[in-house]
Parts: C-alpha cells; sequence; structure tokens
C-alpha cells in the first residue's frame, strides 16, 4: 500500500509525505528527499530504522492523524512546530536562531542553562521537542514578529504532575501576554496530553506572578476546566 499526502504547514507552504508499508517504494522515496511514514505490520519486511517514522497496526492509512502528518512535515524541513496562537501571539518550538534573541532579554532566569549556553540550546532543539513532544518554547508577539518570552511545561518527580515555566521579556509585561501564553500551553497541554494537574514555583514576594496565577485559574474555572494549578512559594 502506498499514499501521498500534501501538508499544508503554517507558512502555507504545502510538503508531500509519502506513507507506504513497502521498502522499495519507501526507499525510493528517501532517495528522493521525501518525507516519509513507514507502515509496520504484522509480515513487514521494513528494516528496523528505515524511517524516521513509523506507525504500527494501521488497518487505513486515510485515518492517519493530521497533527501526526504536521509534526513529521515540519520535522523534515527542520521546521519549529506551531502550537498555539491567539489574535496577539503565537507559541512555537524554539529555533537555533532564537538563542542570540534570548541572550539579549534579560527577563529570562539564568539559573535555565539551555538560554545561556548555546551548545545546550541547539542540543535541546534536536533532542527535547522530538523524544518528548513538549517542553519549553518560544512567545512571538505576532505584530513585531519578534520573541517575546518563553513558556511550557517540564515533568516533576511526580508523574502525574508538570512544572509550569514561564516569562516575559520587560518591555511586553503589564500586557497580559504572560496570562494568555500561560493560558494556551495549559490548554495545549490538557487537549493533546490530557495533563490536567500543574506546580508553579514562584518567590513568595513576586505579587506579579501570584496575581498571574489567580489570572489563569479564574480563567480555567470560567471556561469549566478541571485542571489544578498548585503554587509552591520560594523565600
Amino acid at each position: 500500500m502506498k499514499l501521498l499526502r500534501n501538508v499544508k504547514l503554517y507558512d502555507k507552504q504545502q510538503v508531500p509525505v509519502l506513507i507506504s508499508d513497502e521498502v522499495k517504494v519507501l526507499n525510493d522515496a528517501l532517495s528522493a528527499g521525501m518525507a516519509v511514514i513507514a507502515i509496520i505490520n504484522g509480515n513487514s519486511t521494513i528494516p528496523v530504522g528505515l524511517c524516521r517514522y513509523a506507525l504500527t497496526q494501521i488497518e487505513d492509512i486515510n485515518d492517519i492523524d493530521e497533527d501526526f502528518l504536521y509534526t513529521v512535515a515540519c520535522r523534515h524541513l527542520n521546521l519549529p512546530l506551531m502550537l498555539s496562537e491567539s489574535e496577539r501571539i503565537y507559541i512555537r518550538e524554539f529555533k537555533p536562531g532564537d538563542f542570540n534573541a534570548l541572550s539579549e532579554l534579560s527577563a529570562f532566569n539564568d539559573d535555565v542553562a539551555i538560554f545561556t549556553n548555546r551548545d545546550l540550546f541547539i542540543s535541546y532543539i534536536k533532542n527535547r521537542y522530538e523524544f518528548y513532544n513538549y517542553g519549553l518554547w518560544a512567545v512571538v508577539e505576532k505584530q513585531g514578529g519578534c520573541l517575546i518570552g518563553t513558556v511550557g511545561f517540564t515533568e516533576t518527580d511526580k508523574a502525574d504532575i508538570y512544572e509550569l515555566s514561564y516569562a516575559v521579556h520587560k518591555d511586553f509585561r503589564q500586557m497580559g501576554y504572560a496570562t494568555e501564553a500561560l493560558y494556551m500551553v495549559i490548554e495545549y497541554a490538557y487537549k493533546k496530553f490530557a495533563i490536567s494537574k500543574f506546580t508553579a514555583r514562584i518567590s513568595y514576594n513576586n505579587e506579579a506572578s501570584k496575581s498571574l496565577i489567580l489570572k489563569v485559574k479564574k480563567k480555567l474555572y470560567d471556561n469549566q476546566r478541571m485542571i489544578s494549578i498548585f503554587v509552591n512559594y520560594r523565600r
């Protein structure tokens, strides 16, 4: 079996993705530089590692999830995934060119090593997103196209609780961007990964972060989201 799907990316370009369970078809597509997905069923002869992406036990290749196709297309072109957007901002994966912008923004925590070490930053992009599919992301203002902050979540020592992370450049504070970005990420985590429990570490005297979390909690409550945010205060 084989199927060619055209995937539309956020920059409106169309990327062909070939799906097949035939070794020759896959090899020919790979040789042509195409994005491919191998279908591996019970009697498959496809060598392990032939393709970057593979699916098992697929009855109908027409039913492959659109989000998965989008991910394959973006990864093939080394483009950052676009996760969510509103009228004012969008949230996407980091790309290597973001490092200089991040290093110039004093708003970001110095204790987050990936923002202060280029090699770690590049390694994070190459490994974190593909393995976990979540982490820390860029917040970009649509009007100016500039990176104005970071937002995301990471695992904790408790399997069902994830720690929230957020920061907005000082020039864009008091405008609602942090509240907007954090809410968007929580919604994304809930819909994509069924995550409903979060924690946030806040300095005891950080009134702005306290207010931010309260605003997000209220918005979640108003929208009837059964999502919890536990706050850990630090002195």
